[in-house]
């Protein structure tokens, strides 16, 4: 009796733990929905900046998180999910981190190739050139005003997402290339007889 009871409660708690874990995966998703992709208009526009005590506080969270639950994602600007404000969330070492106005002073160091991807255009690559070093002025979730100086695959990260708070995007670029048709050449060539009553005409005059 005691033994089925065991297995009763187990069965119980399998059920409960399945249960989170599908509650959990429904947040996950919710905020990853909020990532806009391919054509929407807002990607293509230039940010606004963040106004001395405006308060962001939740477009800080909501980065903050969607960052965290993306599995490949190192970079997120707050256009990227429709809010058109210089805001920008990095994972620098690791450790995701804010930029709000953030500008770049200095281009210093090598050009580099950079293979880039953008989460709001999932499945396309490009290389694209950047700088290996640059500085960056800037203010953390904090406001307090910071001045430094960022290198490799942080600098990358950094350049990528401030050009979205500029309405660029490499990736975006490609894959509005991969998805334009040709133009359609028109033809040059007339066609023979094209006007029968012309045709007629002219063979009455010999």
């Amino acid at each position: 009796m005691g033994g089925q009871r065991g297995k009763v409660k187990a069965k119980a708690r399998k059920k409960k733990r399945l249960e989170a874990s599908k509650r959990s995966a429904g947040y996950r998703k919710r905020f990853l929905n909020k990532i806009l992709k391919w054509d929407e208009p807002i990607l293509s526009e230039q940010c606004s900046i963040v106004e001395k005590g405006e308060d962001i506080s939740n477009l800080i969270r909501d980065m903050g998180r969607i960052l965290s639950f993306s599995e490949n994602g190192v970079g997120l600007a707050a256009s990227q999910i429709g809010v058109v404000k210089r805001v920008v969330a990095a994972k620098i070492n690791k450790e995701v981190r804010f930029f709000i106005n953030p500008e770049i002073k200095i281009h210093s160091g090598n050009t580099i190739k950079s293979m880039e991807a953008c989460l709001s255009y999932p499945g396309i690559e490009v290389v694209v050139d950047r700088n290996d070093t640059i500085t960056v002025d800037y203010e953390d979730e904090a406001r307090i005003h910071h001045i430094k100086e960022f290198k490799d695959f942080s600098a990358i990260i950094l350049q990528h997402e401030i050009d979205h708070t500029n309405g660029i995007c490499g990736v975006g670029a490609e894959w509005k290339r991969l998805n334009t048709p040709p133009p359609v050449e028109e033809s040059t060539e007339q066609e023979e007889y094209d006007d029968p009553v012309s045709v007629e005409s002219d063979s009455s005059k010999e």
